[in-house]
């Protein structure tokens, strides 16, 4: 079947789906080759990686009050309040790795490497500074024109992130975050002043990044700080109800004024073995999928399933439907999906504890990655690109080299996943992010020691060091990867 990239968006993900992609060739599984429209690609994260705070305009966003140090991860989740920066003397978001002066130089190497993609998230508070200005920040929006100029002129298509675990401090203070309707009114605000200022060069757009992930880190992700105890599983429906909406608007309000933009969004999933064929560990490892699938079934099939109502039931909460919000969530669907994927996990109906996979270790697994991608495609039947393929190690530099042979291994693995899910399976699989192309900050920790990137920052935790970019071993690796469409993967 033709696939027309130039074809008017269909009235249903389906149809979407299936007028997305240039014309195809069958491309033969011995042939040992990627699709060549695969989307090889980067990805960054404006608050890991942006820095340049207080430059530009650019207002405080939450990640910008979340400390360095033994209190992060308290406020991070919201159960601590820091909205006055009284707490800790370093704050990594504000230089993370210094791509705002840096990106020509990232860009370049992105270049080298031979990517074809690249995602770039929008930090909110650089464009709208309190999220509620009558106008955009101009020297914000002219930043993030010559970013995507500077992509184009090297090929590089870009992928653009609306909302990347970022907003305006202001609206967390003001509104307590996403839990307010009101925040769907600030979004579109965004929206709608990157479609006039970036609209032409993007056809490819992402609406929120990981909404599921606000119940690990609600602050950083909602600009929730918890009120108390009873009321928190209440706020952080009502923040996820509110972000599906302004997904919702944002998917439609873009199709109409770009016809052939493609809109999707990228979903954190975790695939989760269960422990032992005790019929308990099955049962529970069924309703750890079913958490995996709300925001997937939400986003992409258009309405909340029975299973999350009836939990939502038992628990008492109650979703804050608006007039409308039914109906737009049904016709407002993502085209195609993007996850995370950094490891697989064990789950055990009578322990919370983390458990080892004995059979594959703690972090390198490519068959859970391949098992994960037939269960998306089987469910949604969307094209999807592996949006984060990761794998953290302690890199070290030596002589002006770092040899990360683990992550090479796991890299390749991993993308021979990635081939077998296309070519046995028959999985739409359209690309892969490389998470990420340059080093940056950590959101769990906020360190730059614990690394994922194909280039070394010179850098250490408390923001000391030259900032040069040395490429690794990972990074000649996968040029050469790519350099061959992946026969030599």
């Amino acid at each position: 079947m033709e696939k027309n990239l130039t074809k008017t968006i269909g009235i249903n993900a389906v149809e979407r789906a299936l007028s997305w992609g240039a014309e195809k060739k069958p491309y033969i599984p011995e042939e040992h080759e990627f699709p060549k429209d695969f989307f090889w690609s980067g990805a960054m994260c404006a608050t890991q990686a942006e820095g340049g705070f207080g430059e530009g305009g650019k207002g405080i966003s939450v990640a910008d009050v979340v400390p360095l140090g033994e209190h992060r991860t308290e406020i991070a989740k919201g159960r601590l309040s820091n909205l006055d920066c009284r707490i800790g003397t370093y704050f990594p978001s504000r230089k993370a790795s210094d791509f705002y002066h840096r990106y020509k130089e990232d860009i370049e190497l992105m270049a080298e490497l031979g990517l074809t993609s690249y995602k770039l998230s929008i930090s909110w508070a650089r464009i709208f500074p309190t999220g509620e200005e009558d106008e955009p920040n101009k020297e914000g929006l002219a930043f993030y024109k010559n970013v995507i100029a500077e992509l184009k002129k090297h090929h590089i298509e870009p992928i653009l992130e609306i909302v990347h675990w970022d907003l305006p401090l202001a609206l967390s203070v003001k509104y307590d975050g996403w839990k307010s309707r009101k925040m769907v009114d600030c979004y579109m605000r965004l929206v709608k002043a990157l479609c006039d200022s970036l609209g032409e060069d993007i056809r490819y757009w992402l609406t929120i990044h990981e909404p599921d992930c606000m119940h690990d880190y609600p602050f950083i992700a909602c600009g929730l700080v918890m009120r108390d105890e009873e009321s928190w599983p209440q706020d952080k429906l009502d923040a996820s109800h509110h972000m599906f909406v302004a997904s919702a608007m944002a998917a439609q309000y873009i199709r109409n004024r770009f016809p052939e933009a493609v809109v999707g969004t990228m979903i954190g999933l975790t695939y989760k073995y269960p422990y032992s064929c005790d019929p308990r560990d099955q049962l529970l490892a069924v309703k750890e999928k079913m958490l995996n699938w709300l925001y997937g079934d939400v986003l992409i099939r258009g309405y909340y399933p029975s299973y999350a109502l009836k939990e939502f039931e038992r628990k008492g909460l109650c979703i804050p439907f608006e007039e409308g919000d039914e109906e737009l969530l049904k016709n407002n669907t993502i085209s195609f999906m993007m996850f995370s994927y950094y490891n697989s996990q064990v789950i055990r109906h009578d322990s919370d504890d983390v458990i080892t996979n004995p059979y594959v270790g703690d972090e390198d697994d490519p068959t859970g990655l391949r098992i994960i991608l037939d269960l998306i495609y089987d469910r949604y039947q969307i094209p999807i690109i592996v949006g984060e393929l990761a794998h953290k190690t302690i890199d070290t530099l030596s002589d002006g080299k770092v040899e990360d042979l683990k992550r090479v291994k796991f890299l390749k693995e991993h993308l021979r996943a990635i081939k077998e899910a296309i070519f046995i399976d028959g999985v739409d699989v359209r690309g892969c992010m490389f998470w990420e192309t340059v080093d940056s900050i950590s959101v769990g920790k906020g360190v730059m020691s614990e690394r994922y990137g194909l280039v070394y920052v010179d850098a250490d935790d408390h923001g000391n060091g030259s900032y040069d970019r040395i490429p690794k071993a990972s990074y000649y690796e996968v040029k050469k990867w790519l350099a061959s469409a992946g026969r030599d993967i």
